[in-house]
This record gives structure tokens, C-alpha cells and sequence, in this order.
């Protein structure tokens, strides 16, 4: 399954979040693989693009960055082209 976590945080909580990952990089668990991060130029979000086993895993990757900011997790799927149809 693949899922877009969106994480938010307030600017005094910038230089802990940059020294967590210098020390412990992604800290993602077995069963995650990030596929890609993007941050919004105004630093206060980022955006994470990942594949995982199960709703756990990305509720545990989740778990290790959520004293620093808020996530929400949206379980995506890919659209592949504009004649798509809607998901329900």
C-alpha cells in the first residue's frame, strides 16, 4: 500500500527536527520503504511518499517523529491517467 504523510510543525520546532534526522536519518521501520520527500518552501511541511506492508507500519514510522509537529497519513493510489474515474 502506499501512503502520503503530511507533517506539520511550528518554526521553534525546526532546528530539533533537522538534529533528530542528522543523528537517526528516516528512522523508518521494517516493512516501510520512502519512495519520496518533498518540503514546502516555506519550511514548515513536508510531504513523504511511501510504501508499506501495512496501516502499522506507517502508524509506527509516524510514531517516531510525533512529539515534533503533527502527521496525517492518506492511504494514495496512483492515477494513472485524466479519464480516470473517481474512487468511492
Amino acid at each position: 500500500m502506499r501512503f502520503m504523510v503530511v507533517r506539520t510543525w511550528e518554526p521553534h520546532e525546526s532546528a530539533e527536527i533537522a538534529a533528530r534526522r542528522m543523528e537517526k536519518g528516516r528512522m523508518a521501520p521494517e516493512g516501510i520503504k520512502i519512495i519520496g520527500e518533498w518540503l514546502a518552501t516555506d519550511g514548515g511541511t513536508q510531504f513523504v511518499l511511501m510504501e508499506a506492508d501495512s496501516d502499522m507500519a506507517c502508524w509506527k514510522w509516524c510514531l517516531h517523529w510525533g512529539d515534533l509537529g503533527k502527521n496525517r497519513s492518506f492511504n494514495v493510489v496512483e492515477v494513472k491517467d485524466d479519464k480516470a474515474k473517481q474512487i468511492t
